[in-house]
């Protein structure tokens, strides 16, 4: 079996780590976040992390002005819990799956050869940590392979669906994506020309079918798969959780006249998923766009998995490269490692 992976060999006396990707992303989400993409490849990850633009100040009237829209402004460099134990030189492995919307099973067996491969690189157990889905396959796996627990000391998931998704209840919901998108797609007509609209057509089409995948509807809360999951037995658990809904902003540039300046300033027109609610009726919007409830795609009582399970105010991509999320998970794996016990303090 051929694998896209990438590994850092380390110091053989840590345990190693495997850091295993969600749903529709690679490797990079891990080792080079910056050049990860999600939605099966349509969008780049750093979406999740974008900031509002700044307003700009000029001396005079610009001759070249910015696009119309824009998703604000994107961070310099972004580093996850994979970087963080590449300095304290654990071995390290993470892959691309080669059907990442393909269902759990298929990752999973691409899991045991990671296993086997990484079981060469330490003389210790193998802690896995997964992303979103990601935990749900290296779930899988220590269900599925007995005689494999001997070689893994802990399972860390963060912002990992353990109930399933009710946002995997939009499957039956696309039908109407036109509608939710119509605040910011009448925008687009003010930049538009045929390309530009078939581009977008061409964007909602993959969208659509990323949403009507096998791998969306096995996420579904009473979908066969998660409730066949079963507890895990001999393995320490933990899982990092997110309450912050908000996933991203699109903003319109507007222009005017101060004095002898001219004032560019950002104006939001659309948020996701803030400006769709207000279009829903109360029972169709689900608990992970309630602050406080959910990071935006997993709510916070689905990702509580474990002996320890930790809050923070950010959304699903944040989580992985906020500060503090990472040293909690290089924590745990530093307690895992010494036999000690990990706590909320």
């Amino acid at each position: 079996m051929r694998i896209d992976l990438e590994f850092q060999p380390g110091d053989r006396s840590k345990p190693a780590v495997i850091f295993i990707h969600g749903l529709g992303m690679d490797k990079n989400l891990w080792s080079s976040p910056c050049e990860a993409r999600i939605g099966g490849g349509l969008f780049p990850f750093n979406l999740l992390m974008r900031k509002r633009p700044e307003r700009v100040i000029l001396p005079s009237r610009p001759e070249i002005k910015p696009e119309i829209l824009t998703v604000g402004t994107s961070p310099p460099w972004l580093a996850t819990a994979y970087h963080d134990l590449q300095k304290e030189a654990y071995p390290l492995v993470t892959w691309s799956q080669r059907r990442p919307v393909a269902p759990v099973d298929f990752a999973v067996e691409e899991l045991k050869a990671l296993v086997d491969f990484t079981s060469n690189m330490t003389d210790k157990d193998i802690i896995l940590v997964g992303h979103s889905r990601g935990g749900l396959i290296g779930r899988r796996y220590i269900e599925t392979h007995e005689r494999d627990k001997k070689r893994i000391s802990a399972l860390i998931t963060v912002a990992t669906p353990h109930r399933g998704s009710t946002m995997a209840e939009w499957v039956k919901y696309f039908s109407i994506a036109g509608t939710l998108l119509e605040p910011f797609l009448k925008y687009l007509s003010e930049l538009s020309d045929e390309v530009t609209v078939g581009k977008v057509l061409k964007a909602l089409r993959r969208i659509s079918d990323f949403f009507r995948s096998e791998a969306i509807r096995e996420l579904l809360p009473d979908s066969p798969f998660i409730k066949s999951l079963k507890p895990l037995d001999g393995i320490r658990t933990f899982s990092l959780a997110g309450t912050d809904p908000h996933l991203f902003s699109l903003y319109r540039w507007r222009m005017q006249k101060e004095d002898h300046h001219y004032i560019l300033t950002p104006e939001e027109i659309f948020s996701f998923p803030g400006s769709i609610i207000p279009l829903l009726p109360e029972r169709l919007i689900p608990p992970e766009w309630i602050p406080g409830r959910g990071d935006g795609l997993v709510a916070l009582d689905s990702a509580d998995f474990g002996e320890v399970s930790f809050k923070f105010n950010l959304n699903h991509g944040k989580i992985l490269t906020d500060e503090e999320a990472r040293a909690c998970i290089v924590k745990i794996i530093r307690e895992v490692s010494t036999g000690g016990e990990v706590s909320l303090h």
